[in-house]
């Protein structure tokens, strides 16, 4: 999710949350990957603006996508289990 989009490279966004007063940073853990961002309630519209660049438009190769770590890796994704019947 930090590769960049057409209208904000990585530096671009981070350059834009740190003139904002704020951060952003995320962590993996064996269930999930959590991104977040620190910032004033002002700054809201521009960083759901932002965000949701981020995730329509994220610029990622078949060549970004095979060098991530495990946690992406076709042989380690989880399948949920099926759910019994009520």
């Amino acid at each position: 999710m930090f590769k960049g989009t057409e209208k904000y490279s990585p530096e671009q966004y981070n350059e834009v949350i740190q003139r904002m007063g704020g951060s952003s940073n995320a962590f993996t853990t064996n269930d999930f990957t959590c991104f977040y961002t620190v910032f004033s309630k002002e700054d809201l519209p521009a960083v759901i603006a932002m965000e949701a660049d981020r995730f329509q438009n994220l610029k990622y190769s078949d060549a970004d996508f095979k060098t991530e770590p495990w946690p992406y890796s076709a042989n380690t994704i989880r399948t949920p289990p099926a759910r019994s019947p009520s």
